[in-house]
């Protein structure tokens, strides 16, 4: 039995599509699981030292800053992360090299404006947003604007973090992107914590780890925009039969743009914006719900919704380690036009994502109490653990459907995500303002599971439907095949025996 499943695993590793995704997948997997456990080690610091008023207060910054941080952006990083895999497969750095200058000319004036505007704006809201009755309710806007300053560099760190995703550096994107910010928020509220147990050191603590994530994600991008020979070995020239380069399909200018030809800043802009749409308002509509929940509830309600929210991400692990490496393979496979490595790159990825996230997804449902409780006994009530549940359920949804933004983001198709996903957050909005004044963070719960499984299975027919893929993962299948092989195996058996026999 066991030489059988070697043999099968063996041939499964002689699927190159399969190797590449599982090898730098669970690479990526092991170190988004250390910075998840960071993640959690951070909440947990800061609900036990500095308690839930603190981390209700920290949540409600953090999302005004990822909200407009995510505009800051405009989709350019995740454009970037697409053509730095389709030029470098070429062996084309000159165009990696022209086309991230054309996204700082886009990035740096609008993040510095952002930035500026979200911090003299953030006085007049403050005061809706908090209660007057809390001891640290005067210093509330300082510790929002803390988040405002630092917008600029959460938009430029996360530029050069998607550029090292492109290369299939997933390794070091993983962990400047998923770790280093939150040790070293972690290493700075400990400091701090020894002198005074104040809220400013908990938002001043994160903005200080977004800054030097930012310096370290800068440096090594720089270092492989100046040194391309070390970028990687998959970054080699790649000619077809007649020795010429191969042309490479560029979305937004609707036509194919060769090698020679670089890509212009409104070529990038028409490609940018769509994806900005296409991934970012997915995240958008979690954080709203912080947002409006902070509107109609005190900071411990905030605290309570955050923390579920977060650990029930802990089951997506998986798929965003996978899907940082089946990106650049999905827009590689585009690049070349190559309909059958694509199609077999997104197989794998499905099935990789389907049996490495449900079990996590089966611990929760069966022991949510439990998994509330590591962060205090604050949060293991009957509310808590009720959000928990209806928030890993639409999780669930997520993990079902497969790469599927990535997917169409990665081939030419933003402006299909972008459309869904504004519809999605029109859901989302909608059903917060109607459920959160009723039933609070369980309403709340409930808009984000809705709204995120009209999301994923819409875009998963969508793809169905227009591109003959299917990420919506069947184990019976593969089940039923195993099954057949083994009868087929038996059946020889019996006929190798009966010969023997006569």
């Amino acid at each position: 039995m066991i030489s059988k499943l070697k043999k099968k695993f063996n041939k499964k590793f002689k699927d190159e599509d399969f190797s590449e995704i599982l090898k730098k997948g669970s690479g990526a997997f092991g170190i988004s699981i250390v910075g998840r456990f960071i993640g959690y080690l951070l909440l947990m610091v800061i609900g036990w030292i500095y308690g839930q008023e603190a981390m209700g207060v920290y949540t409600v910054g953090l999302s005004i800053l990822s909200i407009v941080g995510i505009f800051g952006r405009f989709g350019v990083d995740m454009a970037l992360s697409r053509f730095v895999a389709q030029y470098g497969s070429i062996g084309r750095w000159d165009l990696v090299q022209h086309t991230y200058r054309k996204a700082l000319v886009i990035i740096i004036p609008l993040g510095i404006f952002l930035s500026a505007a979200t911090y003299f704006i953030l006085p007049y809201y403050t005061d809706n947003l908090f209660d007057p009755a809390d001891a640290d309710f005067d210093r509330y806007t300082f510790y929002m604007q803390l988040f405002a300053a630092s917008i600029i560099f959460y938009v430029l760190g996360g530029l050069s973090e998607e550029c090292i995703k492109g290369l299939k550096k997933t390794a070091q994107y993983n962990w400047i992107a998923h770790v280093v910010n939150q040790l070293v928020a972690i290493l700075f509220l400990l400091i701090f914590g020894l002198f005074s147990k104040d809220q400013l050191w908990v938002n001043l603590s994160y903005c200080l780890g977004i800054f030097v994530a930012f310096l370290i994600a800068q440096l090594y991008w720089l270092h492989y925009l100046k040194n391309p020979e070390i970028a990687g070995t998959e970054f080699k020239s790649r000619k077809d039969k007649k020795g010429k380069n191969k042309t490479l399909q560029v979305e937004g200018a609707n036509k194919i743009v060769a090698p020679e030809e670089p890509i212009t800043t409104a070529e990038l802009l028409k490609v940018s914006a769509p994806m900005m749409s296409a991934k970012y308002l997915t995240m958008i509509y979690t954080w709203l719900d912080i947002l409006i929940l902070a509107w109609y509830a005190a900071e411990t309600k905030v605290a309570i919704y955050r923390v579920a929210t977060r650990l029930t991400s802990l089951a997506t692990i998986p798929l965003i380690s996978i899907n940082s490496i089946a990106g650049p393979k999905f827009a590689e496979a585009y690049g070349k036009n190559d309909q059958k490595q694509l199609k077999n790159s997104v197989k794998q990825s499905t099935r990789l994502i389907f049996w490495s996230c449900i079990p996590i997804l089966a611990i929760f449902l069966i022991f949510p109490k439990f998994s509330m409780w590591t962060f205090g006994k604050d949060f293991t009530g009957t509310e808590a653990v009720l959000v928990f549940v209806i928030v890993t359920l639409g999780q669930a949804a997520n993990v079902l459907t497969g790469p599927v933004t990535v997917l169409l983001n990665m081939t030419g198709r933003q402006k299909i995500t972008m459309y869904y996903a504004f519809a999605t957050v029109i859901i989302d909005v909608s059903l917060n303002l109607i459920l959160i004044p009723l039933y609070g963070i369980i309403g709340a719960a409930i808009a984000t599971s809705v709204a995120r499984t009209v999301l994923n299975f819409g875009l998963a027919f969508q793809i169905y439907y227009t591109m003959g893929i299917v990420t919506i993962y069947n184990p019976f299948s593969d089940i039923r095949v195993m099954l057949k092989r083994g009868k087929k195996r038996k059946n020889r058996a019996d006929i190798n025996q009966i010969d023997e026999n006569e």
